[in-house]
């Protein structure tokens, strides 16, 4: 990690480039968090991309992973962004709502053909909304650290020639149980009170006696959790130009079908999970242009369904995964559906690059 990070520092320094416009966390798990606060102490961060989690989930996802009551992490479930900000600098956080049947973002819209030379200027606007009902008593609405900002729902964060599009499907845990809700909230706000580690510790017990009466001691809900972004041309007409990999990719210059796909731990699974993405990501034909796919959760079959690679037919297939841990990732099966659309293993020794030249 502290490798990759002196890497990106060096990318960094070779364009004078002294921040980040924009970051993303796709969702709250160690493995998808660790390594953030070591980038935040080297650059600025300009605006920071969250998935919108409820408090009762977070605190689920923070005793599953059986984070410790004498850990500053307990301060990054209660707030992220609070957490986030005081270790680094953050100008805003912007925090992505669950998306409903009707919230679909608009195509993209071509910017008009400039009269002679310019230059994109970096600056990203967002299509603001406001909190969800059932987010207006979160602590992170009312963080003095940090102003809270939300994402229209199907709503979109652009530059002049590029957008980022997130989707944050999480409609199956739409709301806990009435009676959770009237479990947790007055512990939960324990825990936020708590001034000693012994404090601290009683209230997470507290929560995680309620929650294994609710769902059990082995539930696994946080890993359906994710943030997928889809980083793409606003204009169709772009093309691709000479580009460097560092690996094999199926990429044709002159072509139109160039945008990314990350999905984080997200899953695709169910009819229900696949249709709706595919839905989400129809207009503008956004998925029919995503030539680069990070396969979803380091390549596990359970987020996954046969045939989903030649429906998608990317250019690389990105397995951000560890072979050699004890249960290790990408699965054979999700592997072999992915086989003819040059898979790429990043893991702890090698990453994936590329640089491109576009045209329009």
């Amino acid at each position: 990690m502290d490798v990759a990070l002196a890497q990106f520092a060096h990318r960094q320094e070779s364009i004078s480039s002294r921040e980040i416009s924009l970051a993303s966390i796709s969702h709250f798990d160690a493995d998808h968090v660790n390594g953030f606060v070591k980038l935040l102490a080297l650059y600025p961060v300009d605006t920071l991309l969250l998935p919108y989690v409820p408090l009762w989930q977070r605190l689920l996802a923070l005793i599953e992973q059986g984070v410790p009551a004498s850990s500053p992490l307990v301060g990054f479930f209660l707030d992220p962004g609070a957490f986030l900000a005081s270790v680094g600098e953050i100008r805003k956080i912007i925090y992505v709502p669950i998306s409903g049947p009707d919230d679909l973002p608009p195509p993209p819209e071509p910017p008009p053909v400039p009269s002679g030379p310019s230059s994109e200027d970096g600056n990203l606007a967002f299509d603001e909304g406001k909190p969800q009902a059932d987010g207006l008593n979160d602590p992170i609405v009312h963080s003095h650290a940090i102003r809270a900002r939300f994402l229209r729902p199907g709503g979109r964060i652009r530059s002049a020639f590029w957008e980022f599009v997130p989707y944050n499907d999480s409609k199956w845990l739409a709301g806990p149980p009435a009676a959770l809700s009237a479990k947790v909230s007055p512990v939960a706000q324990q825990l936020i009170d708590a001034q000693t580690e012994s404090n601290r510790e009683t209230a997470l017990r507290a929560l995680e006696a309620i929650y294994d009466a609710t769902f059990g001691n082995s539930s696994k809900a946080r890993n359906r959790i994710s943030l997928f972004l889809y980083s793409g041309p606003v204009d169709p007409e772009m093309e691709l130009g000479p580009y460097f990999a560092s690996h094999p990719v199926g990429l044709q210059k002159k072509s139109k079908r160039f945008s990314q796909m990350y999905t984080g731990d997200g899953s695709l699974k169910t009819k229900r999970e696949w249709s709706e993405f595919k839905r989400y990501f129809g207009p503008g034909d956004r998925l029919a242009r995503s030539s680069i796919f990070q396969v979803m959760h380091h390549g596990a079959k359970d987020n996954w369904h046969n045939g989903m690679a030649s429906f998608l037919s990317p250019a690389v297939s990105l397995f951000c995964s560890d072979p050699t841990r004890k249960r290790p990732h990408p699965h054979a099966d999700v592997l072999r559906d992915f086989w003819q659309h040059h898979p790429v293993q990043v893991g702890t020794k090698t990453g994936f690059h590329l640089q491109a030249r576009l045209y329009r």
